[in-house]
């Protein structure tokens, strides 16, 4: 808008943008790490949480004796 209160002409052709889902997995540690990764595709981060968290915390498996 202009400072009037008008439409800002400008910007009268921008294209209208469809709003989208990222989906976000963040890492954190006791020792500083802080860092967030940001997928177009949801399901994806869905995907690699529970990959990164199996490996962070394999299941016990008992040992033959």
């Amino acid at each position: 808008m202009n400072v009037k209160g008008g439409p800002d002409r400008r910007f009268k052709n921008n294209p209208w943008l469809r709003i989208m889902l990222y989906g976000s997995i963040k890492f954190t540690t006791r020792t500083g790490l802080n860092m967030q990764w940001y997928c177009s595709r949801p399901a994806s981060t869905r995907q690699l949480s529970h990959a990164i968290s199996f490996y962070a915390a394999p299941p016990e498996v008992p040992l033959r004796a």
